[in-house]
């Protein structure tokens, strides 16, 4: 098998593209993932968590979903992407929420499928369990709005915590 390379400065929305992150040390990208088709278009989509993002609070982070398509520029700017993706931001200080991300497939079998975002230093319940972890599952739509996981809106998301202090539940995510 003969060796390829690929070069990928020659990406130009057809071979790939570029994602641009927002801020320096927001890790955008520490996890990435196949979103599935979340907005019903036909298209795949991507999930970019950027866990020490600080979209209200410092380190409550957030994600990034890129929409597919096949009309696409060689770089996908996370601050900018308008109807071509949506953002979903992170809850408490220190959450480190959305470090890690992927589909859910079709959780709910509405014919849209569904992502599944760990948070795992939240500190769920009452009295707080420190560290318990929770996960995020949140319901695909054509609503390319942003998702706000603070709003309790048991119609897009599902919340499941973690039982004990120090699970860390939603240190790693998975479709079933």
């Amino acid at each position: 098998m003969e060796n390829q390379q690929f070069n990928l400065s020659e990406l130009n929305g057809l071979t790939g593209f570029t994602i641009k992150g927002i801020n320096v040390g927001d890790l955008s990208g520490f996890s990435i993932s196949s979103a599935g088709d979340i907005n019903g278009d036909g298209y795949d989509d991507l999930i970019v968590g950027v866990p020490f993002a600080d979209p209200s609070l410092p380190n409550a982070g957030e994600s990034y979903v890129v929409f597919g398509g096949y009309d696409r520029s060689s770089t996908v700017d996370l601050a900018q992407l308008g109807n071509t993706g949506l953002r979903i931001t992170g809850i408490n200080v220190g959450d480190l929420s959305h470090s890690f991300v992927s589909s859910a497939g079709d959780f709910n079998n509405d014919g849209y499928d569904d992502l599944i975002i760990g948070s795992p230093l939240s500190n769920p319940g009452s009295p707080i369990r420190p560290n318990a972890g929770k996960s995020y599952i949140v319901f695909g739509s054509s609503d390319s709005s942003v998702v706000d996981l603070t709003v309790s809106d048991s119609e897009n998301i599902l919340a499941i915590e973690g039982m004990q202090v120090a699970d860390f539940s939603g240190s790693s995510v998975s479709s079933a």
